[in-house]
């Protein structure tokens, strides 16, 4: 059996920036469709909808620094998809909270991702890079013609 050749890095990572560039995009455009940003999604599914969550957890959860947390939340409570109100234990604290509306996002946050992740699970063959990226693109200009 012939040996693979490894590609290498500057064969991969022009690959991969292109593969990540087209994620976003991707994602952008089916968000958009529900009216959200990148990144608002990962945040509203962070949330549980029984306890209130500081922007340092929600930080550290997302690997997010705290700063982009409270712009991405600020857009997030004129939405009314969540709340900041007062911890019950710690008065100090703020937490942030979600409300109906943002639970009801959430559920249209996973069928977006579970739409997405069922075109992707249409490739088998993980070593065909090149072949997955350009289904990637073709679903990304499907998606941007029927937008």
């Amino acid at each position: 059996m012939p040996k693979t050749k490894k590609p290498s890095t500057t064969q991969l990572l022009p690959k991969l920036f292109s593969i990540n560039r087209s994620m976003r995009a991707l994602m952008g455009l089916k968000l958009a469709e529900i009216g959200l940003y990148q990144g608002h999604d990962e945040l509203l599914v962070a949330l549980s909808a029984n306890t209130g969550t500081t922007v340092s957890s929600l930080a550290d959860i997302l690997q997010i620094r705290p700063s982009t947390i409270s712009k991405t939340v600020d857009h997030l409570v004129a939405r009314g998809l969540v709340e900041r109100t007062r911890d019950p234990d710690d008065a100090r604290l703020t937490v942030i909270c979600i409300t109906p509306s943002g639970t009801e996002m959430q559920r249209r946050i996973k069928e977006v991702w579970q739409a997405v992740e069922g075109d992707f699970q249409q490739m088998h063959d993980w070593n065909r890079v090149e072949g997955d990226l350009r289904l990637v693109e073709e679903i990304l200009r499907k998606w941007r013609s029927s937008s």
